[in-house]
């Protein structure tokens, strides 16, 4: 399994991971390891054990870890995305005989409409009010040190000998809200609308200058149909409870934690990229467990891209040295390049122009 594709070409209307791919999508152009909660799941939450099938970006619980050490940080904020063919109005409304505002306990006389209007089927909306992020610290050191638990919460398919295949694992940190929708058009030119006090709206749909008042509404109308999560998930009602629109993953390959996870990796792979006219020479050297100073190394001649491949995932103090020849030499140093690679790629641009100066750098 690899990183989800962006935009909504080729959704499975109605398929609920399909819907949560393209919200994934959305999410990962701000935040690169994150996994969408598109259906609102309460299930998801830190130290929530499952697995992600092959064929999906759908997450299964198994089993909540018990005892499992978490911190909460307060972290207020909106959020928007949107499928780029959405649009939306906003209106007062007026409450005959008044309405008692959920959010704040008030009776109200006047509240607010806000309606979405999407043009085509497949695309979609998330948008609320974020409140808090719940993590667990130092996640990697609790998987290795619960490893038993988590290894006995598999199934024989997650099961590699004594190890585990990468996918079941462990959910390591939430981002939670106290109001959120999230819309998907099943139908061409359809719309949703949500109807409530202006605070409630407000709240539900992102835009509360004080990031503290509950989500509410009176109503909701819609015209076509729609693939619908709202939170709370009832009218005329706050929620107690909070719920994650966004978290992050981490599991193992074999014993070795991966975390934060977004897709399989089998070696970890450096990319070099020569955009200037020298000729530079490579040569990579890392350590494993029990080997130290294992090398690889490669030529790259302007103008052409190359790549050290079959770096193992244990790699640990990778010094890489770069000698341009006929000009000066560059040292880089990455600790641990299985945390600091995205899906463990890296990408390195070399550049310079003989007999100017030599320089490179991290895409």
């Amino acid at each position: 399994m690899s990183i989800v594709p962006t935009g909504s070409r080729g959704l499975e209307v109605g398929h609920a991971s399909s819907w949560n791919t393209v919200f994934t999508s959305l999410l990962r152009k701000s935040h690169r390891y994150a996994w969408g909660n598109w259906s609102l799941d309460p299930a998801i939450r830190p130290g929530q054990l499952g697995f992600f099938s092959p064929t999906d970006f759908a997450f299964t619980p198994v089993v909540l870890l018990d005892d499992v050490p978490t911190e909460t940080l307060a972290s207020p904020t909106d959020w928007h995305y949107s499928s780029e063919e959405v649009t939306s109005t906003s209106s007062d409304v007026k409450f005959d005989g008044g309405y008692k505002d959920p959010t704040t306990g008030r009776e109200v006389n006047i509240g607010l409409e806000t309606t979405w209007t999407f043009k085509s089927m497949g695309t979609i909306m998330s948008l609320g009010s974020r409140n808090a992020q719940i993590s667990v610290p130092n996640a990697a050191q609790v998987m290795q040190t619960r490893f038993d638990d988590i290894y006995a919460a598999a199934s024989p398919q997650w099961r590699n000998g004594d190890g585990l295949v990468q996918g079941f694992g462990m959910i390591t940190r939430v981002w939670t809200c106290l109001g959120c929708i999230h819309l998907g058009a099943m139908t061409q030119s359809s719309a949703f609308s949500i109807v409530g006090s202006i605070d409630g709206v407000v709240s539900m749909k992102g835009g509360d200058a004080s990031m503290s008042l509950s989500g509410s509404y009176k109503n909701t109308k819609e015209t076509g149909a729609f693939e619908r999560y709202l939170f709370p998930s009832v009218p005329n009602a706050t929620s107690q409870a909070q719920v994650a629109y966004m978290y992050e993953f981490a599991t193992f390959d074999n014993e070795m934690v991966l975390s934060p996870w977004v897709g399989d990796i089998g070696t970890l792979k450096l990319n070099l990229t020569n955009v200037g006219s020298y000729i530079v020479d490579c040569k990579l050297t890392y350590d494993l467990p029990f080997e130290k100073d294992q090398t690889k190394s490669k030529t790259v001649t302007a103008g052409v891209d190359q790549s050290i491949t079959d770096i193992p995932l244990e790699a640990t103090n990778l010094r890489i040295a770069l000698d341009f020849r006929l000009g000066n030499s560059q040292y880089l140093r990455i600790d641990k390049p299985l945390s600091a690679w995205y899906l463990g790629q890296g990408w390195l641009e070399l550049s310079g122009y003989w007999p100017g100066d030599t320089n490179a750098k991290w895409l």
